[in-house]
């Protein structure tokens, strides 16, 4: 591991979840109950997820935000002490600890119900204190499982040369929104997966040509960004904001559960950068 990637600080603000995920033949129609072949308890959400992945590769992590005044939230907070990620910035919120259910098909493909609990009351107060990590953080990952006022206010507090990388899921803001002045000039990538680019971009995104497209109608609208679509097991495309193009494909493997695979990515490709 380099000393340059260890001497990074990376802060996150983000979801901290607790994920119940199950494994079934196929989804329920209306009405009709199914049995589980098998369920799994872990920690998940995008925030947590993203900050693992970045603090494996090395660089010192700091995490932001809330989880519940619960056992989940007692039991997600030893999650982050085994993964050695700063929670300074982690409080617990009687809202009740963000929960995830994956399910999960055997093609390898997921569909996840999100109940947002403590996720959805992080606020600009929960910042206070955040000021000397956010100065000192090299990357700030970024997510939208809380807030926009929380988002906004966190982005504000970062240094001019942080490299702020925002990965616009689940797909709950419009490119207006995600392109007011305070984002404009100091977001420095999106990170949107085919279902979130094709809504932010107004079309279907299926393929590598179509993904090209949609990071073009975004890069059309905020010039300065750059853009990577995932496109799963097509790969990835890129726009950097100089303009140039880049095509990703994808390692061959046998797909099992992909839950938290954007979020490994976009940890990666920023402590890349």
């Amino acid at each position: 591991m380099s000393d340059v990637v260890t001497s990074i600080n990376v802060a996150v603000l983000g979801s901290i979840v607790f994920d119940i995920a199950v494994e079934i033949d196929r989804l329920p129609d209306t009405h009709e109950t199914i049995l589980a072949s098998s369920a799994h308890l872990s920690a998940g959400g995008k925030g947590l997820c993203q900050a693992v992945a970045a603090r494996r590769l090395g660089p010192k992590v700091d995490l932001i935000g809330l989880v519940g005044d619960d056992l989940f939230g007692e039991y997600l907070l030893g999650v982050l002490d085994d993964e050695d990620i700063g929670r300074e910035h982690v409080h617990s919120h009687s809202a009740g600890t963000h929960l995830g259910i994956p399910m999960i098909t055997p093609d390898g493909n997921n569909r996840i119900i999100g109940v947002p609990q403590a996720s959805f009351a992080v606020g600009p107060t929960d910042l206070v204190g955040t000021e000397t990590t956010l100065k000192s953080a090299e990357v700030l990952l970024i997510q939208n499982e809380t807030p926009l006022e929380a988002i906004m206010a966190t982005v504000e507090r970062v240094h001019d040369q942080t490299l702020v990388v925002w990965n616009p899921a689940p797909a709950r803001f419009s490119l207006e929104e995600m392109m007011s002045p305070v984002f404009r000039g100091r977001v420095s990538w999106l990170t949107p997966n085919e279902t979130e680019a094709g809504a932010l971009a107004g079309i279907d995104v299926v393929d590598v040509e179509s993904g090209f497209a949609a990071a073009q109608i975004i890069r059309t609208n905020w010039p300065v960004v750059g853009v990577v679509v995932t496109l799963g097991d097509q790969g990835a495309v890129a726009i950097e904001p100089s303009g140039e193009q880049h095509v990703a494909r994808p390692h061959a493997v046998n797909a099992i559960d992909p839950t938290g695979a954007g979020d490994t990515f976009t940890a990666a490709f920023a402590v890349g950068l």
